[in-house]
């Protein structure tokens, strides 16, 4: 993924990236066992199930990831019996002998790479299936290697032979536009997809960069087909600059409090309006990033049980409000985008959005 001396560095592929972003669980980098039924389930553009076969193979002989536990998913008759007239047809031939050992269930990676070199090998890589697994040191090297690409990409010094894409600048400022007009109807959370920007962009490429340069956070990568039979890929995120733009406020239904983050957006269930925890946040909210005092604030949110206590020193309305805190973070109360502080040396606490 890095220029080596003079040598030219040409975009990658972009099923090629999309499926380096599924191995990497990014942007989440958590998992690090799939199945290879899960990977090539998902919608690729124009990658063929052997395409995604090879790229696998190929960081397996990288040694960035080991392939284990073939199997035949022997479930789609008429191909299971193509391959068999294959044999017959050619039963010393040693593609023959390899797809006898698949049919029996008795095979292991070399004997798909033999597969892979064959024409129309698709028909038995749908049909197979192994696992994958990938450790936390191969990510951090796969990462490594992606953040030097994304660097030339953003020094566009990138070629392709084939298209002209936009500059950089034009291509970041595109899609900042779309943000924009999506985030208008969704607040800050909002879904981006390829088909929104015609073939002079990379789309993928951008959206990482924008990631990089903290404009917006990406919270998932996946696929999809429409109704057009083409491939789109789809990445929920959310906008750095519209989750900031405005303050969250808290809106009351019956008896029940909530959250939001924008008008249009999603009301996250904080708890009861005599509950503590929402008296809490309530007070916090109005007027937001206010440092308000601690014996103020504990006075406003007591309860029956808490006047049984009219002497509290600040100490124990210091540990009084971390609970009711603790309280309020549950479940994730404050959608994963609010913190509060509490402040014992300054006698201050607030809300604010994470950092």
């Amino acid at each position: 993924m890095s220029r080596k001396d003079n040598k030219i560095q040409y975009y990658l592929d972009e099923d090629y990236l999309f499926l380096t972003l599924k191995l990497l669980d990014y942007p989440k980098m958590e998992r690090g066992e799939f199945t290879f039924d899960e990977i090539k389930a998902e919608n690729y553009k124009r990658a063929a199930v052997s395409k995604i076969f090879y790229d696998i193979a190929n960081f397996r002989n990288q040694g960035l990831l080991k392939i284990e536990n073939f199997k035949l998913n022997n479930s789609d008759y008429a191909t299971t019996k193509t391959l068999i007239l294959a044999m017959v047809k050619f039963p010393k031939h040693k593609l023959s002998l390899t797809l006898n050992k698949i049919i029996n269930n008795n095979f292991n990676f070399y004997d798909l790479e033999i597969v892979s070199s064959y024409k129309c090998n698709d028909q038995v890589f749908n049909l197979i299936d192994f696992d994958i697994k990938i450790s936390r040191e191969s990510k951090q090297i796969i990462t490594d290697a992606l953040q030097k690409y994304l660097k030339l990409f953003a020094d566009e010094e990138i070629e392709s032979p084939k298209k002209n894409y936009l500059r950089i600048e034009f291509q970041k400022e595109n899609i900042k536009k779309k943000i924009d007009e999506i985030s208008r109807k969704t607040g800050h959370s909002l879904v981006l997809k390829s088909s929104d920007f015609n073939n002079e962009h990379r789309f993928l490429e951008s959206i990482l960069l924008l990631e990089r340069e903290r404009f917006l956070i990406i919270k998932n990568i996946s696929s999809e087909k429409n109704r057009e039979d083409l491939f789109n890929y789809l990445i929920n995120c959310e906008s750095r600059e519209k989750r900031y733009s405005h303050p969250p406020f808290y809106v009351i239904k019956k008896d029940m409090g909530f959250l939001k983050f924008s008008k249009n957006g999603k009301a996250i269930k904080i708890g009861k309006t005599d509950s503590q925890h929402f008296r809490l946040l309530k007070l916090l909210l109005k007027p937001f990033r206010k440092k308000n005092g601690i014996n103020y604030v504990f006075e406003k949110i007591e309860t029956k049980r808490i006047k049984k206590y009219p002497e509290s020193d600040l100490d124990d309305q210091m540990r009084k409000l971390e609970y009711v805190v603790k309280e309020l973070q549950k479940k994730k109360r404050l959608g994963g985008l609010l913190k509060i502080t509490l402040d014992k040396e300054m006698e201050t606490i607030w809300i604010d959005y994470t950092k």
